[in-house]
């Protein structure tokens, strides 16, 4: 699922590594057990035979339940998933006659809350499928209990390799059977900017810069292994856990390494002081900077005259792509704002994908026996397993072995200074098709 093939110019690469910092979509703002304690052991991945069935008595609904943030931050990001899914469930309609019901979504608080007797409830209440969560830390804490559970659940906007693969044919240390996602694996992001920055910007030196967390440090190193892995030196500049990095010496790293380009592997707090503190050297005003999507809705970035900025992103959901529920992704974004939800982050796309996907594994499952349905456990996961070249509103979906099933054509656009967001994702400079 990761874009192939190395670029042929040899890359001095130098990657930089900085503090431990807290982040604020794609990490728990607690740490969990699994990320400060566990093994870093890749649990077994073999399925067994027979998972066992759910019946649901004739005239009761198919119990689904979303887990999306509504507290905090990424409050907007969940809003607009869970739009998109009620609106999924609403265009796909009765599975074999059975109604769909998603009861009350789960506040995840992208990480920041537990939510493991919640979901766990829900699945003693026999509870279906999930689709979610948000965030890394919810999903890192879930996914176990799911797995254990034999069912499944679909996030729409986590993007950490450790959930699925950290690279190609390699489990991510958090990985869970069961465990799906529609949204494109933070290492394709990496291996695309890595292409950008040597076939685009012609780059002789890269630094990559990442502040020690799972997520940031595989995505950094995904781009420093798409050069020649001679050329990749490390340079430790640590801080202390859960402190802010400091942006001044990681420039001054930067800056002392004369790199061409750097790739900033960053949650947005720390990225922005990265940012301001290489261009306030005159030495670094002419490096190149590339960033991903959350960066690129920086008010701080956005608002500001900061040039020679890229950021890596899913392209936007092309308006004319159909769903298989027949729904168009303008028809899709217009109920999503008339749910009062914004639709300038495309995770909307990937949730309505992830929804449809869901229900579409319990068709597949199910069968009508004396009235009740029953679902076959290991045939969802079949059916998810099976997804192959199959149309979205964010893409084409085909879901690999480790559970990605984004399409990850990405693009890189260039920032407009001055510029509004909406400018500057539409500012395409690089495509990976």
């Amino acid at each position: 699922m990761f874009a192939a093939g190395r670029p042929s110019r040899r890359v001095a690469a130098l990657l930089l590594v900085v503090g431990l910092a807290a982040s604020s979509c794609s990490s728990s703002a607690t740490p969990t057990a699994t990320e400060t304690t566990a093994p870093r052991v890749a649990p077994t991945l073999v399925a067994p035979p027979s998972l066992g069935v759910i019946t649901i008595p004739e005239g009761e609904p198919i119990a689904l339940r979303a887990m999306v943030t509504q507290s905090g931050p990424a409050e907007f990001l969940g809003a607009a998933n869970l739009a998109a899914i009620e609106q999924a469930v609403a265009d796909y309609g009765p599975v074999q006659g059975f109604a769909v019901d998603l009861g009350e979504p789960i506040d995840d608080g992208c990480g920041a809350i537990s939510i493991v007797d919640l979901v766990q409830s829900e699945i003693d209440r026999g509870t279906v499928g999930f689709l979610g969560a948000t965030c890394r830390g919810t999903d890192v804490e879930i996914a176990p209990v799911v797995s254990a559970a034999d069912l499944v659940m679909i996030s729409p906007s986590d993007l950490a390799p450790d959930l699925t693969a950290e690279s190609d044919g390699v489990s991510g240390v958090n990985r869970r059977v069961g465990y799906y996602r529609t949204v494109h694996n933070a290492v394709a992001e990496a291996t695309t900017a890595a292409r950008f920055a040597t076939d685009e910007l012609r780059a002789t030196s890269v630094v990559a810069v990442h502040d020690g967390t799972d997520y940031t440090e595989t995505a950094a190193k995904a781009f420093a292994n798409e050069f020649d892995s001679a050329d990749v030196e490390l340079i430790a500049v640590a801080t202390a856990e859960g402190e802010a990095v400091d942006a001044s010496t990681v420039a001054d790293a930067v800056l002392r390494a004369n790199a061409d380009v750097v790739f900033l592997s960053l949650f947005n707090a720390d990225a922005e002081r990265v940012v301001a503190a290489v261009r306030a050297d005159p030495a670094g005003v002419d490096v190149a900077l590339i960033a991903t999507k959350p960066l690129l809705q920086s008010d701080t970035v956005a608002a500001g005259g900061v040039d020679n900025v890229y950021f890596v992103v899913a392209p936007e959901p092309d308006s004319a792509a159909v769903s298989s529920t027949g729904a168009t992704a303008d028809q899709v974004a217009e109920a999503v704002r008339s749910a009062g939800a914004e639709t300038e982050n495309t995770f909307w796309a990937n949730a309505y994908d992830a929804t449809v996907l869901l229900l579409s594994a319990i068709d597949d499952a199910a069968t009508v026996v004396d009235g009740d349905l029953v679902v076959d456990r290991m045939a969802i996961r079949d059916a998810l397993d099976a997804v192959e070249s199959t149309p979205g509103l964010s893409g084409v979906l085909d879901c690999d072995e480790f559970g990605d099933c984004a399409d990850d054509a990405l693009v890189v656009v260039q920032h407009v200074p001055g510029a509004t967001i909406e400018i500057t994702r539409t500012n395409i400079v690089f495509t990976t098709d």
